[in-house]
């Protein structure tokens, strides 16, 4: 596991099943898993990040994320 090697880095991706080719998240995905993410990790939280719905900044900033990854969220202001 990346925690056992001493990694800095740490993204979790809340895709519900990546394999699938239908794009579904759990929104709750990482917010559950920063309990378990070691404190000096710089933790990014991904996937269904500030859309309509889906997790918000305030919440994985909130469950200890350093950084977010939304693409689809900035996608879709870029195009308002």
């Amino acid at each position: 596991m990346l925690i056992d090697i001493g990694t800095s880095l740490i993204a979790v991706n809340q895709r519900h099943k990546p394999e699938d080719s239908a794009f579904t998240v759990d929104y709750r995905i990482a917010e559950q898993m920063a309990l378990h993410l070691p404190d000096d990790a710089i933790k990014v939280a991904a996937s269904g990040i500030g859309v309509e719905g889906g997790t918000t900044v305030a919440a994985v900033r909130d469950a200890g994320y350093d950084a977010v990854l939304g693409g689809s969220a900035c996608a879709a202001v870029a195009h308002d």
